[in-house]
């Protein structure tokens, strides 16, 4: 299941797209971004949100799909389905651009390690990253390459212990790589109001 969130009427229909996970909780953030285009103070954009799998009796199937080293077997068949069959569907039913500087990887916790994962995968397809409270700090496996990869945009609480740590990691990272990157903290837990608010935010620093 995939949620789409189209801006408020009347602002065009060429507009940057960005590919989220957790399509299943978009709501908030729909409301956020409809004051914020209103008022002026973020520009349009198209978001594609693919829902995400269950935690239940049988596990963590989200953390499973959304984040590498787990099982190998789910997160590539997650990474097909969203890097090239979503973009496919939504570029042929919505009309979404393919340009790789008009596209946006996003998510939060599990889903903010899963969209570094594939900026780092598909460098190709994204020019930016936003990856907020991610709770995988970059590894041995990690591979980076400032000139190339896309541009990363961080945000995390100070109150998020772990999350905010590993994020804090990705910051110190990209900083000695020289990597274009932008890291916010915020007085916060681990929760939608602080991711709510920077999405504006940070669409407004990749398209303004």
């Amino acid at each position: 299941t995939v949620t789409v969130y189209r801006p408020p009427a009347d602002q065009g229909t060429d507009l940057p797209v960005i590919y989220a996970t957790d399509g299943n909780m978009f709501a908030p953030y729909a409301r956020r971004l409809d004051a914020c285009i209103e008022a002026g103070t973020c520009p349009p954009v198209t978001v594609v949100a693919a829902h995400a799998a269950p935690a239940d009796h049988r596990g963590n199937l989200r953390a499973l799909e959304y984040l590498p080293g787990f099982d190998d077997r789910r997160f590539d068949a997650h990474q097909r389905f969203f890097v090239d069959e979503l973009s496919a569907w939504a570029e042929t039913e919505l009309g979404v651009p393919a340009e790789r500087d008009r596209r946006v990887v996003f998510g939060c916790s599990d889903g903010g390690g899963h969209a570094l994962a594939t900026g780092m995968l598909h460098p190709e397809r994204f020019g930016h990253v936003f990856g907020f409270s991610t709770g995988m700090p970059p590894d041995g496996n990690t591979r980076w390459d400032p000139t190339t990869h896309p541009t990363v945009h961080l945000c995390s609480g100070t109150l998020e212990d772990g999350f905010h740590q590993a994020t804090q990691m990705w910051g110190f990272y990209l900083e000695r790589l020289g990597a274009p990157h932008h890291i916010t903290a915020r007085v916060s837990g681990h929760d939608l109001i602080q991711w709510c608010e920077e999405l504006p935010d940070a669409i407004s620093r990749a398209f303004a």
